[in-house]
C-alpha cells in the first residue's frame, strides 16, 4: 500500500517514524502515513533554540516528570534523540524505561505520550523486551494517534514475539481506517492465526485500501481466500480512482515481495505474466527474481 492509501488517524498530533519497519513487506505501508519532519514541528512551535541545547538524559526525565514544566513533550522528543544516538549507558536503560512508563501513566498530553513511544522505539533491539508491556498498555489508550504509534512500535519486534493481540484484533472493527490497516499489518507480521477469519471478511470490504491490505496480509497465512483479490492486483493496471499509476505499481511490488517472503507459489502464473508483459521495469524484474527464487 502507498502512503496516500492508508488514512491518517483522526488526531492531528506529531507522528512517529521508525526506519526498521520499512524493511517489513506489510508494515512498510503502515509507517509512511505517520512520517513527518519532527524538526519542522519544533520550528513551528518556536522552540528551535531550546532544542539546540544538549541535555543529559537525567535532566530530560526530570523535566518530563515535573508538573510545572510546560513542554514535557519537547523533553520527550529530546530524549528520543539521546537514545537514538546511544548516549544512555546500557545499565541505565531499565531505570529509564521504568521512569518513562510512570510518566506515561501520569501524563494526559497525547504529544508527550507519542514522543515517549518514539523514545522507547529508539532503544537498541536487545532492550525492546523492556518496553513491550508498555506498548501493550499504549494499545488501550483513548487517543487514536497513541494507539497507532504503539502499533508501529510493536511492528519492530521479530515475527511471532508479540502474543497479547486482543487489542489489535479489536481495532479491526474501528471506524478509523488508519487503525484498521495498521492493525492488519501487525497481525500479519506476527502471524496471529486468530485474525484470519476477520481478515477474510475484510477482503470483501468496499474500502479498496482496506480490501487490498487484508488480501496482502493473508499471504502470511497462505490463505486461499485472498487469491482472487491478489490476482486482481497483479493483473489490472487500473485499481480504482484512489490509486494512481505509481501507487498501483507500489501495491503490486508489496504483493510480489510478500509472496517471496512467505514462499507462496500459488500465483506463479500471474508472476510470470508480470515478468514477461509488465510495462514497469522494476516490477517485472522483481517478479522474475521471485520466480527464480522459487526454482532454487
Amino acid at each position: 500500500m502507498n502512503e496516500s492509501q492508508i488514512p491518517k488517524p483522526s488526531e492531528n498530533l506529531p507522528k512517529l517514524r521508525n526506519k526498521k519497519i520499512l524493511e517489513n513487506p506489510f508494515l512498510a505501508s503502515a509507517v509512511v502515513p505517520i512520517a513527518v519532519v519532527l524538526t519542522a514541528i519544533v520550528i513551528v512551535m518556536g522552540l528551535t533554540k531550546l532544542l539546540t541545547i544538549e541535555k543529559d538524559y537525567h535532566n530530560l526525565v526530570e523535566e518530563m516528570s515535573s508538573k510545572t514544566f510546560g513542554n514535557r513533550w519537547v523533553a520527550a522528543f529530546e530524549l528520543s534523540k539521546v537514545l537514538a544516538n546511544q548516549k544512555v549507558p546500557r545499565d541505565e536503560i531499565p531505570w529509564l524505561v521504568d521512569n518513562l512508563k510512570k510518566i506515561y501513566i501520569e501524563n494526559q498530553d497525547p504529544r508527550t505520550k507519542n514522543f515517549i513511544i518514539l523514545a522507547l522505539t529508539s532503544l537498541p533491539i536487545e532492550f525492546l523486551n523492556n518496553s513491550l508491556s508498555f506498548f501493550e498498555t499504549a494499545l488501550e489508550d483513548s487517543d487514536a494517534q497513541v494507539r497507532f504509534n504503539a502499533l508501529v512500535a510493536i511492528g519492530n519486534y521479530p515475527s511471532g514475539t508479540f502474543k497479547n493481540y486482543s487489542s489489535v484484533l479489536n481495532n479491526l472493527n474501528s471506524n478509523d481506517l488508519g487503525l484498521v490497516q495498521a492493525s492488519i499489518f501487525v497481525l500479519a507480521h506476527h502471524k496471529i492465526q486468530a485474525a484470519v477469519p476477520k481478515l477474510r471478511d475484510l477482503v470483501n470490504s468496499k474500502e479498496l485500501s482496506t480490501k487490498y491490505a487484508a488480501a496482502t496480509a493473508l499471504i502470511a497465512f497462505k490463505d486461499e481466500a485472498c487469491l482472487p483479490v491478489l490476482k486482481e492486483i497483479l493483473t489490472q493496471d487500473n485499481l480504482g480512482e484512489k490509486f494512481n499509476s505509481e501507487q498501483t505499481q507500489n501495491l503490486k511490488l508489496r504483493v510480489v515481495d510478500a509472496l517471496r517472503s512467505y514462499h507462496w507459489e500459488s500465483l506463479n502464473s500471474e508472476l510470470k505474466s508480470v515478468a514477461e508483459n509488465g510495462t514497469n521495469l522494476k516490477l517485472s524484474t522483481r517478479a522474475q527474481e521471485v520466480l527464480n527464487f522459487f526454482k532454487n
